[in-house]
């Protein structure tokens, strides 16, 4: 993308608003902040915001790390659910995730929350494949 190889087309649904979600592996433990959110803003008219204090190195995870996404813990509210509720509340209606424990995590809190109609979740790299012009 930053060599101008790769081109992409820009976003049709100007009602959606995206926020990347940092995953526990791919952020705080590689350091890696800038380069999914670059991948996300090079993709014209998308719409990001962030979810203020709740991202980059003070990320809230999604529930799903260390395989937690296999068991049902006894928690007054799962963490996914939390953590679709802070997207909520940042203006998003859709989250990107980089990680398919937290992908399918979020997914499943979506369902949990009741919001199903009104957000989703999709995968940092379907959502760069479905931009790129062949």
């Amino acid at each position: 993308m930053k060599s101008g190889k790769l081109r992409l087309k820009p976003v049709e649904d100007s009602s959606k608003i995206y926020v990347y979600h940092d995953p526990c592996y791919l952020g705080r433990h590689n350091n890696l902040y800038d380069d999914p959110r670059n991948a996300v803003d090079a993709i014209p008219r998308l719409k990001r915001v962030e979810m203020e204090g709740n991202c980059r190195d003070r990320s809230f995870c999604c529930g799903g790390g260390g395989l937690m996404l296999f068991y049902e813990p006894e928690e007054e509210q799962r963490m996914g659910v939390l953590r679709v509720q802070m997207a909520k509340e940042a203006g998003a209606n859709v989250i990107i995730a980089a990680c398919p424990f937290c992908l399918v995590n979020i997914e499943d809190a979506i369902k949990v929350s009741g919001l199903e109609s009104q957000m989703e979740a999709i995968d940092l790299c379907e959502l760069v494949v479905r931009h790129i012009i062949f």
